[in-house]
């Protein structure tokens, strides 16, 4: 970020993921997004890091890193919601 002279920007990607064994669909559809609004960021003269539970927590192993929840949002510089009809009805989606 420093070289290219661009703001370090950390966004939390809050989705529903597609199954329990999978964050996205086949044909990556939210990876897409991800890239897309990332190129925009850039543009804004941010570089985004995305925080995403999928990549950022273990998933043998996630009671640690659910616990560690509220830093990792508290560190975050924005919220990016993937918004779907299962969305709304998830706990962690309402705050």
């Amino acid at each position: 970020a420093e070289r290219a002279k661009k703001r370090f920007f950390i966004e939390m990607f809050s989705h529903r993921w597609v199954s329990p064994y999978a964050p996205d669909d086949w044909h990556n559809t939210k990876a897409a997004v991800l890239v897309e609004w990332a190129k925009y960021r850039w543009d804004c003269g941010l570089a985004t890091f995305f925080w995403i539970d999928f990549a950022c927590i273990n998933q043998n192993d996630i009671a640690p890193g659910v616990c560690m929840l509220p830093l990792f949002v508290s560190t975050c510089n924005n919220i990016i919601c993937f918004d779907s009809s299962e969305y709304e009805g998830r706990a962690w989606c309402r705050i």
